[in-house]
């Protein structure tokens, strides 16, 4: 008889499944009970009323939240009727611009930030060598990486210590840079790459502290996290010790009349201690997913742009970033979805059975950084 027990507490539990709509535009009312004609305002609202079974119907437009589920199982979230619904992981900078130097300009914030956008499209950091989403350079190693010595002699030094290798276009003493204290993303681990911040500099040679995988070959590098490196169209940075906000706009144009946004947040969803938990038909920008110790949970039907950017802006080094993550959890699926423009890795998921169904994957880690494995991504 067990197995009728089982079923008939099985439809019991369907039956008692409610659905609770979530519009933001929805925050001028009082009276939010979550039916299709008083939604919720937030989806933290949804969850906090939510039980088993229970489904979140998300209504088209833009959420900045911070969500957490804990210890909460059989629930699902999805959007109305397949409209628009955007995730949104940064928040638009207002402040007033004011010139600093040349074409640069500067505003003072009171939040971190550690990516930019301009029109939702990515603003290249301010590094050394230069490089550039729009013309593909980025991804250019050969041309737009400095160069260490060490692929002309393999006792040039050791690790800790590198002798860059001047080319006509690419020389660091003749750069006029003091690179002390500015971050090094340093390819000297042949298939791995770390970031360090720079100990010591004289002409072609600097310091850092030591790398756990050195290699005597292919040694490449660029350099980020000073504001001397701001020296071209369509870059930033930010003094995360001052607070100020600097940006030579593309086309030199006034920041002022630009739509700027900044990445302020990792997750959208924290999924904590939870089972079968299901993301349906969503749009990410800038955020992503954590799903923790919760088996069975689903991806199906998303798309993911800017989902991971390292923290290299807020002097943060030797750290991957917080990308979409499973962790912990076992049986999961990611299906049907799209992973664009990722500062770190797309996705990883850690345990057992789970699967990668039918996604497509675009512009993932130029960099390559501080990653597990063989950091070939």
């Amino acid at each position: 008889m067990q197995p009728i027990y089982l079923i008939i507490f099985f439809i019991s539990s369907l039956l008692n499944s409610a659905e609770y709509y979530v519009f933001p535009r929805n925050m001028h009312l009082n009276d939010y009970d979550g039916s299709i004609d008083n939604p919720f305002y937030t989806i933290q609202q949804a969850i906090d009323t939510m039980e088993s079974g229970d489904v979140c119907i998300l209504r088209k437009g833009v959420y900045h939240e911070e969500i957490i589920i804990d210890s909460m199982n059989d629930i699902s979230f999805e959007s109305f009727n397949d409209e628009r619904v955007v995730l949104d992981g940064t928040i638009s900078i207002d402040s007033t611009w004011v010139p600093y130097s040349g074409n640069i300009w500067k505003t003072e914030l009171d939040f971190d930030i550690w990516q930019l956008f301009i029109d939702r499209n990515e603003i290249m950091m301010a590094r050394w060598p230069n490089a550039s989403f729009e013309d593909g350079s980025i991804w250019d190693k050969e041309n737009h990486w400095a160069h260490g010595r060490i692929d002309q002699d393999e006792n040039a030094y050791t690790n800790g210590t590198l002798i860059d290798e001047p080319n006509s276009d690419i020389d660091l003493a003749a750069s006029g840079f003091n690179i002390e204290n500015a971050i090094a993303i340093l390819n000297v681990g042949s298939f791995r790459t770390w970031s360090r911040i720079v100990n010591s500099h004289s002409g072609n040679t600097f310091t850092y502290d030591t790398v756990p995988s050195w290699k005597t070959k292919h040694h490449d590098y660029f350099l980020e996290g000073k504001l001397e490196f701001l020296d071209s169209e369509g870059e930033w940075f930010f003094d995360v010790d001052e607070q100020v906000l600097y940006l030579w706009a593309p086309n030199n144009a006034d920041p002022n009349t630009l739509n700027i946004r900044g990445k302020v947040q990792s997750y959208a969803f924290q999924i904590n201690n939870s089972n079968n938990v299901e993301i349906n038909g969503l749009e990410f920008f800038g955020t992503t997913v954590k799903f923790d110790n919760s088996d069975y949970g689903i991806i199906d039907d998303c798309n993911f742009y800017y989902p991971s950017c390292y923290k290299r802006m807020l002097r943060i080094v030797d750290t991957k970033p917080d990308m979409t993550l499973f962790d912990s959890s076992n049986n999961c699926i990611v299906k049907n979805s799209a992973f664009r423009y990722t500062d770190g890795s797309a996705i990883e998921m850690y345990a057992n059975n789970n699967t990668i169904e039918n996604c497509y994957f675009y512009h993932i880690d130029y960099s390559a950084t501080d990653l597990n494995g063989l950091m070939t991504t």
